[in-house]
């Protein structure tokens, strides 16, 4: 069983007391940027959108996870691109602005398993994720 809780929407993400935002999509392509890659090799859905469309950015610095973005952000003219959510937590010193291109991050459900449909403390569990996700500004 599912239930789609939100459309994830991305960011650029920088520091105001080094830059400004990026004015197009040139500006966004000729900036350094921070990656994030879960795997060794660096790959990334903007970077596969981009090269799909024969355009690329430089991405300096690969990070492993969403809380070592903030700490390569501090302080440079780089951007970094992420879920538009990160703004309500590990990215919330920075300034942000819509990508300069359509792009969506991606959906996020809520999964249960059919033996749990019509218990009535997961009726309750699923009901309180709703309605956290209704409030949440994506």
């Amino acid at each position: 069983m599912q239930k789609k809780l939100f459309t994830l929407s991305t960011s650029v993400f920088y520091d105001p007391l080094v830059r400004e935002a990026p004015e197009d999509l040139e500006g966004y392509l000729n900036s350094d940027h921070i990656g994030l890659s879960f795997l060794q090799d660096y790959k990334d859905g903007v970077d596969n959108f981009l090269k799909s469309n024969g355009q690329g950015r430089r991405v300096k610095i690969a990070v492993p996870n969403f809380s070592s973005v903030s700490t390569y952000l501090k302080g440079t003219d780089m951007l970094a691109t992420l879920p538009s959510l990160m703004a309500l937590v590990e990215l919330k010193d920075f300034t942000s602005v819509p990508l300069p291109f359509s792009f969506t991050t991606g959906k996020m459900y809520m999964i249960w398993h059919q033996s749990y449909q019509h218990d009535e403390q997961h009726k309750w569990l699923r009901k309180e994720m709703i309605e956290i996700a209704n409030s949440l500004p994506v």
